[in-house]
């Protein structure tokens, strides 16, 4: 063992009670040598302890003025690598999009998916934020928004709600590895969070300027930390996400309530490695097939009008018939042109028609790969 790290444990942690064992031979041998020991030990101890007591506030209170330029800097390109690794991976999530999709129309159930989840790491992050709805208000301000959800999700985070307070994130969509370590999060989300507080405080300072002249003088002259405004505070924990821990009440889905981009939350219970890759059993597999083999065409139609999603809805099967398909699924292999040429033959205009089988063929396309993904053959 290292020098370093004996010193640590006896003096961080006592675990060796060298000040019980110093107080046992003083009262022995009462001994004034051992008494000056004892007296120069439990004054060390309690500088020691001093000192870390002080960098732990110091990061605490946000006080980051002590981190040298380096590491400022290089906490900031963490972040933006952080977030151009998220960026990336969203474009890669077929198999998600496409086992959503099935959740969302009913074919299967939350409990066939979340079922699937690995015993990867979680981190689960609780954040306490104070605003500035009342000084706003006083200054006839419209409410600030907080910045740090979105931050957040530039990272990899899940919110859990619309508005709420709670963040999930699966560790393998950290791209750094020191950011699986809870202790660095930690010190990482404390010094961003200290630098989204000076932003969200100068934005408003621009807007009271705007306003009220005077009163932005008097705000700028202190930092939002004197004045005490935009205080964080967070708790972070790490758990694991299995089926031991997702609830279901009564065969509904009620593990993480009502949330917002559910499809995401989904996402970071069934990431199991690095590269996101979705594995599912073989009757789950059988029961997809069955699925995909017996779909309509009102699957690929998201956010086209209900009435024109009626008439490609009916016509469906003269319009797989002319094309010379079986399954929706080959939508994918099908020429664009040709497809719209058979929207507009249902009665639907040109402009629609061509707009129609884009969505139609791009979206079985998007499924297709997802079937690939997840080792399926129809």
């Amino acid at each position: 063992m290292k020098k370093s790290r004996i010193f640590q444990i006896v003096f961080e942690y006592n675990l060796l009670g060298i000040k019980g064992l110093l107080t046992l031979l003083m009262w022995l041998f009462n001994s004034i040598g051992w008494g000056f020991t004892l007296f120069f030990v439990d004054t060390f101890y309690s500088l020691y302890q001093k000192v870390q007591d002080d960098n732990y506030r110091d990061l605490t209170t946000e006080s980051f003025e002590e981190l040298n330029k380096s590491n400022k800097k290089i906490l900031r390109e963490m972040s933006e690598s952080q977030q151009k690794y998220e960026r990336d991976r969203e474009i890669k999530d077929d198999s998600l999009k496409l086992l959503n999709k099935l959740i969302a129309e009913g074919l299967i159930r939350e409990k066939d998916l979340l079922s699937l989840a690995g015993t990867s790491g979680y981190f689960q992050l609780f954040v306490y934020s104070a605003s500035l709805n009342k000084l706003a208000g006083s200054l006839g301000l419209e409410r600030p928004q907080r910045q740090y959800p979105a931050f957040l999700e530039k990272l990899g985070f899940v919110r859990l709600g619309k508005n709420s307070s709670f963040f999930l994130i699966n560790k393998n969509r950290f791209g750094n590895e020191k950011l699986k370590s809870i202790k660095d999060l930690k010190d990482f989300l404390m010094f961003q969070f200290s630098e989204i507080r000076v932003k969200e405080w100068s934005d408003f300072l621009k807007q009271v300027e705007v306003v009220n002249k005077k009163a932005f003088l008097k705000l700028k002259s202190k930092s939002c930390r004197e004045w005490g405004y935009l205080k964080y505070n967070f708790l972070l924990t790490e758990t694991n996400m299995n089926p031991t821990n997702i609830g279901f009440v009564g065969g509904e889905y009620l593990g993480l309530g009502v949330a917002s981009r559910n499809e995401i939350i989904n996402s970071q219970i069934l990431e199991k490695s690095n590269v996101g890759r979705i594995e599912i059993g073989r009757q789950l597999k059988v029961k997809i097939k069955k699925i995909i083999e017996r779909l309509d065409i009102s699957i690929l139609l998201d956010g086209v009008a209900k009435a024109d999603r009626d008439t490609v809805d009916l016509k469906q099967d003269i319009i797989k018939k002319n094309l010379g398909i079986e399954n929706v699924i080959y939508f994918n292999k099908v020429d664009i042109n040709d497809l719209a040429e058979e929207l507009i033959g249902i009665g639907l205009d040109k402009r629609k028609s061509r707009k129609i089988a884009k969505k139609i063929v791009e979206t079985t396309r998007v499924y297709s790969n997802a079937l690939t993904e997840l080792n399926i053959s129809i």
